[in-house]
C-alpha cells in the first residue's frame, strides 16, 4: 500500500456576515457537488462559508446540500428554496492527477431555526442557474426561510 502525505494552506475564513457569535449551534452536513463548476463555486478549492444552500430533494443528489439558485431556471429539485449558509469546511478535494476525489464534500452549516443573526450585505455571492450572474438572497428571502437579519 502506497500512502502520500498532501499538506493544504487555507487562509483564515473570513465570517462578516455573521451578527451572532454566541452560542454558536453547528450541524454537520454534506453538500453534493456533481452540479457545480471550479472556476465558478470554489476557485480557491473550498466553498464560501456565508454561502446559501438548498436541500436537494429530488433526482441526482437528492439528500444532500447544494448551493442555492432562486431563479426560475432552477428544476424544482429542491436547490431553489433556501435552507442554511455555510459555516466551516466544505473543501473541494482532488487527487494528484487533478480529478476531482468525490462527488461529495462535508462540512458545518447553520440553520435558520437555531437563531443565528446574519449580516445580509456582507453574505458571499452565489451564482443563479446560467452559473455566470451573482446572486446573494435579499434580507426578506433569509427572513422568509427562518433566520435573523440585521443592517450592517
Amino acid at each position: 500500500m502506497d500512502f502520500q502525505v498532501q499538506t493544504h494552506t487555507r487562509g483564515v475564513e473570513n465570517l462578516d456576515w455573521l451578527a451572532s457569535a454566541k452560542q454558536l449551534y453547528k450541524h454537520p452536513a454534506t453538500i453534493y457537488t456533481g452540479f457545480l463548476t471550479e472556476a465558478t463555486h470554489y476557485p480557491n478549492g473550498y466553498l464560501r462559508p456565508g454561502l446559501a444552500l438548498g436541500l436537494l430533494t429530488a433526482g441526482v443528489g437528492s439528500g444532500f446540500w447544494t448551493p442555492w439558485v432562486e431563479d426560475g431556471g432552477a428544476p424544482n429539485n429542491g436547490e431553489e428554496t433556501l435552507g442554511a449558509v455555510i459555516f466551516s469546511g466544505f473543501e473541494i478535494r482532488r487527487d494528484q492527477a487533478g480529478a476531482l476525489v468525490s462527488n461529495r464534500t462535508v462540512g458545518s452549516i447553520l440553520l435558520p431555526e437555531d437563531g443565528h443573526r446574519l449580516i445580509v450585505s456582507k453574505l458571499p455571492a452565489g451564482l443563479l442557474d446560467d452559473d455566470s450572474t451573482p446572486n446573494t438572497p435579499t434580507a426578506a428571502e433569509l427572513e422568509s426561510a427562518g433566520f435573523s437579519v440585521m443592517p450592517e
